[in-house]
């Protein structure tokens, strides 16, 4: 009885513990990307007031824009991969054949659920990423039809 009690104890521990985590990452992932837009934000204000000051024309502060925020999605996009492919790494060995699997079923079970947020938030970064990629081709390609003429 006492066991029963005890491991009744440590898995609500172990849920907790879990549910705890789950919200700190997702109330990290909600503060890092609230804080990166108003980087962002911040970044095209002071290239507006550079372009009201006649700093820049209007073309090479709109490529400096365009150009900084392909970087953070590109770096943002890079990060993604490697928390993904390292999550995938410490999920490996709780997979069934491993005898991780056989003693912390339930941690295996958490880091697989890790992983999945990784997988999904790798594809949400590569799309975002494509796209600013994609938009960056196409301007870069306009620009140059604009030279030739």
């Amino acid at each position: 009885m006492h066991a029963i009690h005890d491991n009744v104890a440590q898995s609500n521990i172990g849920d907790l513990l879990f549910r705890l985590c789950a919200l700190a990452a997702l109330g990290t992932c909600i503060l890092r990307l609230r804080r990166s837009s108003l980087a962002a934000r911040r970044f095209e204000k002071e290239m507006a007031k550079k372009l009201d000051q006649q700093d820049l024309s209007e073309d090479e502060a709109f490529a400096m824009v365009v150009k900084q925020r392909y970087s953070t999605i590109s770096i943002r996009a890079k990060k993604t991969w490697m928390f993904f492919i390292l999550t995938v790494i410490a999920a490996t060995p709780f997979m069934a054949p491993f005898p991780l699997n056989l003693y912390w079923r339930p941690w295996g079970q958490r880091v697989l659920l890790v992983c999945g947020f990784a997988f999904f938030m790798t594809v949400l970064n590569t799309a975002f990423w494509w796209s600013e990629w994609h938009t960056r081709r196409k301007m870069e390609k306009e620009s140059e039809a604009d030279t030739k003429r």
